[in-house]
């Protein structure tokens, strides 16, 4: 099924992952709002280079990390793009490294404040302001370390842990103006001080032998965007990484814990 055209904010939209999903949907002819706090300069040149070819498209700037500012997005937003916001695709996140043997109060705080609270406090404001008359769809982004928990990344877990439920909750409350799905990918990208070689080869660990290819996840999206019978569906983008048990985090393969917290 075609998704009719609607008006995005990607938060996180000028880095990795969130980049592309923000370059795919543009290309797909949707008026995108590119979010982002600290790589606020990548916003506004991947916005002016993606105007070439799609006018509709503008950059917006926030740290969600301040609650006040996270709740004011989706106005800033609309008004922007000239009407109500009809797909929020809630991408932006924090990955710092702590365990529950050593909780670090700075990476909690800020994992619950910009994984959880920032994503709820966009829905409410979505919901509010969505159109009943168009199709209304927001997407978070979980993590498929949710359905295999391993104690490393203890604070990002909970938080995405919390957006799942989050996800569950809105999709009953927001029916039938508003659709509520997520995507929970495995490993797309190189974090930390990974080597490609080192990324590929950890990526490659899942029952299909191979890293996942970001384009399957950017096709995802657009599909549940565009699929007007989904709500509270969880799509894993994995390779079934989810189905291989690991007492580590994959990213880690027999290294050291270490982020940069």
């Amino acid at each position: 099924m075609t998704s009719s055209r609607k008006r995005i904010l990607v938060t996180g939209g000028a880095k990795r992952a969130g980049r592309r999903l923000v370059e795919h949907l543009s290309a797909s002819g949707h008026a995108i709002i590119i979010h982002a706090n600290s790589n606020a300069a990548e916003a506004d040149q991947l916005c002016e280079t993606l105007r070439a070819k799609n006018p509709d498209t503008w950059s917006i700037h926030a740290d969600l990390s301040d609650h006040s500012a996270a709740y004011a997005l989706i106005d800033q937003a609309a008004r922007l793009a000239g009407g109500p916001i009809s797909g929020l695709i809630n991408s932006a996140s924090v990955f710092d490294y702590d365990a529950p043997s050593a909780i670090k109060l700075d990476v909690l705080d800020l994992a619950l404040a910009v994984n959880l609270r920032a994503p709820a406090l966009l829905s409410e404001r979505f919901f509010a302001q969505a159109d009943p008359a168009r199709d209304n769809c927001i997407i978070n982004m979980l993590d498929q370390k949710l359905w295999n928990l391993n104690p490393d990344f203890f604070s990002y877990t909970l938080s995405k842990a919390g957006l799942l439920a989050v996800t569950d909750m809105m999709a009953r409350a927001f029916a039938p103006t508003v659709r509520v799905n997520a995507i929970a990918p495995g490993l797309l990208l190189p974090s930390f001080d990974q080597s490609q070689a080192e990324f590929e080869a950890v990526a490659s660990r899942n029952p299909m032998g191979r890293p996942i290819n970001l384009d399957d996840m950017t096709s995802t999206a657009e599909f549940l965007l565009g699929n007007t019978a989904l709500t509270a569906q969880i799509l894993h983008v994995d390779n079934g990484q989810r189905l291989a048990a690991s007492a580590r985090d994959v990213m880690f393969d027999a290294r050291p814990a270490k982020g940069n917290g």
